[in-house]
């Protein structure tokens, strides 16, 4: 996991924007089907190495969904960042509305996606400002 790899001494805050988590069992296999394989295997999300890396981070983090974020991110694993705004002072959670996973508003013709993406950029700018 990238996270396990911050210099918190060289960081001040993050922002993690919709962010994935997966079991133990993940980390040792190669992306791929057997990956693939792991995370449809079932698996207590709780008890994924991204919560202690989130508590253990020592700097202020942001977590941002976007309202469409399911699917890719299941709501569970979205739960269980959020949950963390109560664990720990330094992280804090937003869900950005009416954007889509990939930037992109729903129910937006597929001609006018692609400017619809500034919407939520703009969201997320705005945001980042105002709570940073």
């Amino acid at each position: 996991m990238a996270l396990e790899q911050l210099e918190p001494q060289l960081v001040r805050s993050i922002t993690l924007l919709s962010p994935a988590a997966y079991p133990y069992a993940a980390h040792k296999v190669p992306y791929g089907q057997e990956f693939q394989n792991v995370l449809r295997s079932g698996w207590d999300v709780s008890a994924s190495p991204a919560r202690e890396v989130i508590h253990s981070l020592g700097v202020r983090s942001l977590i941002t969904y976007f309202e469409y974020d399911d699917p890719p991110i299941p709501r569970d694993i979205q739960t269980m960042y959020r949950d963390c705004v109560a664990i720990n002072s330094n992280v804090s959670y937003h869900t950005i509305p009416g954007v889509e996973h990939n930037f992109r508003r729903p129910n937006v013709a597929p001609d006018a996606r692609t400017s619809s993406i500034m919407m939520p950029c703009e969201r997320l700018v705005g945001y980042l400002l105002i709570s940073w």
